[in-house]
C-alpha cells in the first residue's frame, strides 16, 4: 500500500477531502495529489522539502511578494536559518493568497478551497482518469490556438490589474482544459508594487509564451505585446490614484 503523505492524512481528519486517490504529478517544487471529495475530485498540492525542491532563490523573489519585518526581510536576505524556515512557510501563503486574488477578480486559475503550511486544496481539471494536459505536453496543434493565445493575455491583463505578474509562466503550468488555458503555479509571483523586477519578469513571462504560440502558428510582437500591456495597467493604475487624491480618499 502506498504511504498516505501527512498532510493528506491531516485533510481527511478534518473533512476537507474524502479519500485520496494517488499523485498527479511530480515537479521541481511540489507534488500533486488527486483526492475525492463527495462526488467531486479535488488537487492538492503538498511543497517538498526544501532538500528536494528547486525553486529559484533570488531577491526578486523573495522579497517581492508580501510585506516583512524588517528582521525578517534580513534573515531572508541572508539565508540564516531562521530566514530559511520563514522563507519555507512564505512559499506556500503566496501561492494560496495569490490564487484567491486572481480568481476573485475572473482569471482562469484554480479554486482554492483550503490551504496549510506546506499544502494547498485547490480545484482539480481533468477527470478521475488523467488530469488536464500542460501546453508542454501537447504534441498536436491546438484547435484554437489564436483563441487561446488571446485567452492567456487576458490573463495576464487581470493579473496586472491585481497588481501581481506571474514570474515564472512557460507552456509547463499552462494547463489546457474544455478549450481554454488554466493557469497554475504561482509560488514564485510578486507584487508590482513591492517589486523593481516586476516588469522585467513580466516581459520575459510574455516573450516565453509569445515564442510558444508562434510555434503554434500565430505570429505577435513580444515586446509590443508586453509594452501594451504594461502601459495599459500603468494609465490605469494613475488613473486610479488621482481618483483617489481628488476625493480625498485613502490608498
Amino acid at each position: 500500500m502506498e504511504y498516505l503523505p501527512e498532510e493528506l492524512a491531516t485533510y481527511i481528519e478534518q473533512g476537507t477531502i474524502d479519500d485520496w486517490l494517488g499523485v498527479i504529478s511530480s515537479g521541481k517544487e511540489a507534488r500533486v495529489h488527486l483526492a475525492a471529495k463527495g462526488d467531486g475530485l479535488l488537487a492538492v498540492k503538498v511543497f517538498k522539502e526544501r532538500n528536494d525542491r528547486s525553486f529559484k532563490n533570488r531577491a526578486d523573489y523573495h522579497m517581492a511578494m508580501m510585506p516583512l519585518h524588517t528582521r525578517a526581510a534580513r534573515a531572508m536576505a541572508n539565508r540564516s536559518g531562521y530566514g530559511k524556515a520563514l522563507e519555507d512557510g512564505l512559499w506556500c501563503q503566496r501561492e494560496a493568497e495569490t490564487l484567491g486574488i486572481l480568481a476573485a477578480a475572473g482569471a482562469d486559475v484554480p479554486r482554492v478551497v483550503a490551504h496549510g503550511c506546506r499544502s494547498i486544496v485547490m480545484e482539480y481539471f481533468g477527470t478521475a482518469e488523467s488530469g488536464a494536459s500542460r501546453l508542454s505536453d501537447l504534441r498536436q496543434w491546438l484547435p484554437d490556438a489564436r483563441g487561446c493565445f488571446a485567452a492567456v493575455l487576458r490573463n495576464l491583463g487581470l493579473f496586472l490589474e491585481c497588481g501581481i505578474v506571474h514570474g515564472d509562466l512557460s507552456p509547463y503550468n499552462i494547463l489546457y482544459h474544455d478549450g481554454r488555458p488554466v493557469i497554475i503555479d504561482f509560488p514564485q509571483a510578486v507584487l508590482i508594487a513591492a517589486s523593481s523586477a516586476a516588469e522585467a519578469l513580466f516581459e520575459r513571462d510574455v516573450c516565453v509564451i509569445c515564442e510558444y504560440f508562434r510555434r503554434q502558428g500565430v505570429a505577435s510582437d513580444a515586446g509590443r505585446v508586453a509594452h501594451q500591456l504594461w502601459s495599459r495597467h500603468a494609465l490605469r493604475r494613475t488613473l486610479r490614484e488621482r481618483t483617489t487624491e481628488g476625493t480625498g480618499e485613502g490608498p
